[in-house]
């Protein structure tokens, strides 16, 4: 996608940069697979009804294909999907493998899929 990457993007990105990186490409994702307009960002997804059970699963589906990561039973915590900055919050704490449920965790059960 245009704007994810720059020539000179080496290995040792910033936090932030890196932060809005992902913040580009979840927004993106919004946009593209749930049809949410910009003005929506700032909503709560789950008070304001954008995000309803079958939104929720798809976005699921979209979050898993997109950054290779697994949402587990466990992940299933409306706090992690409720807004923009949650959702990118726990899309990185996955990414890093920091994710309550998440493989490589201290005390995590289960298998990876």
């Amino acid at each position: 996608m245009k704007g994810f990457v720059t020539p000179d993007a080496s290995p040792q990105t910033s936090p932030q940069a890196t932060l809005q990186a992902l913040t580009s490409r979840v927004t993106a994702l919004l946009r593209t697979h749930l049809t949410l307009a910009p003005h929506q960002f700032d909503e709560d997804f789950v008070e304001s009804g954008l995000l309803d059970s079958a939104g929720f699963m798809e976005l699921f589906c979209v979050l898993e294909q997109t950054f290779g990561i697994v949402i587990d039973a466990d992940d299933l915590d409306l706090a992690n999907f409720r807004t923009l900055p949650a959702m990118v919050g726990f899309i990185r704490r996955k990414l890093n493998g920091t994710a309550h449920g998440a493989a490589g965790t201290a005390g995590a059960t289960g298998t990876a899929r």
